[in-house]
C-alpha cells in the first residue's frame, strides 16, 4: 500500500476505521498519508486531502482526526474563493462532530471557508449540508454567523435560514413553532436541495400534541410567502405530507385548505 496515491489509501482507511480489529491499521496508513500530504506543493490539494483523511479516520481515532482537521485549517490562509469541494469535505467532517463540537476559533474558520466558497452564487451552495455540519459543530452560534453574513452583505439570510431552521428542528434543538417564527422573519429561498415542504415534513414529525397548530401556522407562512401565487400543486404536496404523517390532523384542517383554495381561484 505504501506506494499507492493518497485517495486510494484513504479509501482503505475509511473501511478499516469502522472496526476495532483493523483500527490500528487505519492509524498506520493515515500516518503514511499525512506524510505524503506534507510533500505536496498545491495548497488547495493539501487542504482537501487533509479533510478527507480526517473524515475517514474519525471512527477509529477522534483525537488524531481532529488534529488532521486542524492541519487542514492551517492551509486556509492560501485558499481562494470558489472551493466548493473543499468546503464540502470540511462540512462532511463537521457533520460527525455531534459529541465533540469545534471550539469557537475553528468554527469561525470553517465559516470563513464557506464564505470564500460562495462569493457569487450562494443559491448553488449546499446549505442543507452546511446546516448539518454547523448544527453539530457550532450549535446555535451558527445563527449568529448567518446574521453576520447577511449584515455584511456576504450571504443573504434568505439563502441560509430555511435549511438551518429545518435541521435544527429535526434535531430537536428548536420547536416546530419556533422554527416557523424564524422562517417568517425573511422570505426563504427554495432550492433544489431545500423547499418549504421539507420543513413541514420535519416539523410534523416532532411530537404529536400540537400538529394542527403547527400545520395552520405553516399555512399562514405559505400564504404570506405566496400571497398571489400559491399554487394548487404546492397545496397538494402539503396535504399529502400532512395526511401521510397524521390523518387526524388532516381532517382538522381541511376547512383551512378549502378557504385557501377559494382565495386563489
Amino acid at each position: 500500500l505504501k506506494f499507492r496515491p493518497p485517495h486510494t489509501l484513504i479509501a482503505f482507511i475509511e473501511r478499516f476505521a469502522l472496526f476495532d480489529l483493523t483500527s490500528d491499521i487505519a492509524g498506520e496508513i493515515a500516518a503514511d498519508v499525512a506524510s505524503k500530504i506534507e510533500s505536496m506543493d498545491d495548497t488547495e490539494e493539501r487542504s482537501s486531502i487533509y479533510a478527507q483523511l480526517a473524515r475517514a479516520l474519525f471512527p477509529a481515532d477522534k483525537v488524531e482526526a481532529a488534529q488532521l482537521f486542524a492541519k487542514g485549517y492551517s492551509e486556509l490562509t492560501a485558499i481562494g474563493s470558489g472551493d466548493y469541494d473543499l468546503a464540502a469535505e470540511f462540512l462532511n467532517f463537521a457533520c460527525q462532530l455531534e459529541r465533540a463540537p469545534l471550539d469557537a476559533t475553528s468554527a469561525h474558520m470553517l465559516a470563513k471557508v464557506v464564505e470564500l466558497s460562495t462569493p457569487y452564487e450562494p443559491e448553488k451552495f449546499p446549505w442543507t449540508l452546511a446546516a448539518r455540519g454547523f448544527c453539530n459543530a457550532w450549535n446555535f452560534d451558527y445563527f449568529a454567523q448567518l446574521t453576520r453574513w447577511d449584515d455584511r452583505g456576504k450571504i443573504a439570510l434568505e439563502h441560509t435560514i430555511g435549511p438551518a431552521v429545518t435541521y435544527f428542528v429535526e434535531k430537536g434543538r428548536l420547536s416546530p413553532r419556533q422554527g416557523i417564527v424564524l422562517l417568517s422573519l425573511v422570505d426563504p429561498i427554495e432550492t433544489h436541495s431545500w423547499e418549504l415542504e421539507n420543513f413541514l415534513n420535519v416539523a410534523l414529525k416532532q411530537g404529536t400534541t400540537d400538529r394542527s397548530i403547527v400545520a395552520n401556522e405553516f399555512l399562514d407562512l405559505l400564504e404570506h410567502k405566496y400571497p398571489t401565487s400559491l399554487s394548487e400543486r404546492m397545496l397538494g404536496k402539503c396535504e399529502s405530507i400532512i395526511r401521510d404523517i397524521d390523518s387526524g390532523t388532516m381532517k382538522d384542517i381541511l376547512p383551512r385548505f378549502a378557504s385557501i383554495r377559494e382565495k386563489i381561484q
